[in-house]
């Protein structure tokens, strides 16, 4: 399936979301001077814990860069958009999933860390690491759980704790952490 780009003030812009296609790309540099191309690049975002106070999913991890093309230049790239995770609800004691990675241009953004799950049993689970960290559920005990982490963070941020309000005994789950800059 053919991409039409998006033109606005003489800038094409082409925009590659659908994770079920791998798209192969060919460029085609025909200009006697250095073609660039700048990108942004998005892995699927991490799933929400499941049960009560489960933990935000953490978003996809992000990669904005200048790639330079010789004059001349004629080649392909592969690009594979990566799905979000998914949570599996009526799996007790399964995790929920990470997002999937993003690759293009030689280039992998790291799927977003699933949020952390929480039951009355006090079965915990804490949020996982990925482009940007899950966060940790909401707990029966007073400790907090443990947040996920942004693998790279300077591509992404981690996620926050969830723990047990001692006044409310409200649990409360963390949030997972938001994309990198």
């Amino acid at each position: 399936t053919p991409i039409t780009p998006i033109i606005l003030n003489d800038t094409e812009y082409y925009i590659f979301k659908d994770s079920d296609l791998t798209y192969n790309v060919n460029i085609d540099n025909i200009k006697n001077e250095p073609l660039f191309i700048d990108v942004m690049i998005v892995g699927g975002g991490g799933a929400g814990g499941h049960n009560n106070t489960g933990g935000g999913g953490g978003a996809g991890g992000f990669i904005r860069r200048t790639i330079k093309f010789d004059p001349n230049y004629k080649g392909s790239t592969t690009i594979k958009v990566g799905k979000g995770g998914i949570a599996n609800p009526d799996i007790w004691g399964q995790p929920t999933k990470n997002g999937e990675n993003t690759t293009a241009f030689g280039l992998t953004a790291l799927g977003g860390g699933a949020g952390g799950l929480s039951r009355e049993t006090q079965i915990l689970l804490n949020g996982i690491n990925g482009g940007s960290g899950g966060g940790g559920a909401g707990t029966w005990s007073m400790g907090a759980v443990s947040k996920g982490l942004a693998t790279d963070p300077t591509r992404g941020n981690s996620g926050e704790v969830g723990y047990l309000d001692a006044n409310t005994y409200s649990r409360i789950g963390g949030g997972g952490g938001g994309a990198g800059s």
